[in-house]
Order: structure tokens, then sequence, then C-alpha cells
């Protein structure tokens, strides 16, 4: 647990070190006011650190990712998709409006759509989609996203391994 507060606090500082323009901070808490994202802007990039807290509000997860490309009006959207790979349940969370529907459509490799769905987002600001990956049948292999809230747009993808 120490290590990976550690090697977020270092990336961090590498980052904020590196950095070549104006640093824009922003804060997400949950509903218990702990921070449950932090995201520092620099330029084209951003640092995203995401935290998971047990019943006692102890850190039990953080999740750290370098975005590039970020655009100020956040027209560019990242899709957190945990675990990757996964054997049984895949979880996929992608920012909106509070009240947005956003349209999840997954993929084979082949391009054909296996699933899709839509979701509201929550008042948070999150559209998230689950799936047991056994019960919707998708077989081994990697699995393509593609989001849309009728405003933008983002892929990623995932991988089902058995």
């Amino acid at each position: 647990m120490i290590t990976r507060l550690l090697l977020a606090l270092l990336l961090l500082i590498l980052f904020v070190l590196t950095a070549k323009s104006q640093t824009r901070e922003e804060f997400q808490y949950d509903d218990m006011g702990r921070v449950s994202r932090y995201r520092v802007v620099q330029g084209a990039q951003a640092l995203v650190i995401a935290y998971e807290y047990d019943k006692r509000s102890n850190i039990t997860r953080t999740r750290s990712e370098v975005v590039s490309s970020v655009d100020d009006t956040d027209s560019k959207l990242s899709i957190v998709v945990r675990p990757n790979p996964t054997s049984t349940e895949v979880t996929i969370e992608a920012p909106a409006t509070a009240g947005t529907i956003v349209y999840f459509v997954i993929s084979s490799q082949e391009g054909r759509a296996v699933i899709n769905e839509s979701v509201t987002a929550d008042a948070k600001g999150v559209a998230r989609l689950t799936l047991d990956t056994t019960k919707r049948g998708l077989a081994s292999g990697t699995y393509n996203i593609m989001m849309n809230n009728g405003a933008t747009s983002a892929s990623a993808s995932f991988v089902v391994a058995r």
C-alpha cells in the first residue's frame, strides 16, 4: 500500500517538475467528503490519481494514469476499464454530465457489435457499465469499446482471458 502511494507521489512530482506550462489542479470528492479523484493538467498532459477507501476511510486502492492530448474543454474523455484483463466481470466507467444518457458499444476484434448498452450518468458524473462476460457470452479475446454521450466520443479496449 505504501509503495503504491509513494509511486503515485513520485509520478506526480516528476510530472510537475517536467511541466512546461501552467498547472491546473482538479479534485473530485465522494459523498463522505474524501478525495476520490485528483487530476493535475499541464499543457497537453494530465496525471489522474483515483482513490478507493474502506469503511474506516483508509485508502485501499489507488490508480494513476497519464493522459495525453488533454483538451481544456474536456472534449477528450478517458474510459476506465477494470479489471483489465478480466476473466468474469468488467466495469467500464466514463465521465459524463450527471443525468446524461451514455451509449456503449462493445465489438469484437472483427468489428462485429456484440453488446449495445445505454446507462445514465450518476450524480457524481460517472457513467458506469458492469458486464458479466460469462453471462454475456464473451469468449477469450480483445474487445473494443466505443462510448458516446451525444457530444463526445471515446474508445478503449479490454481483454477477456479465461
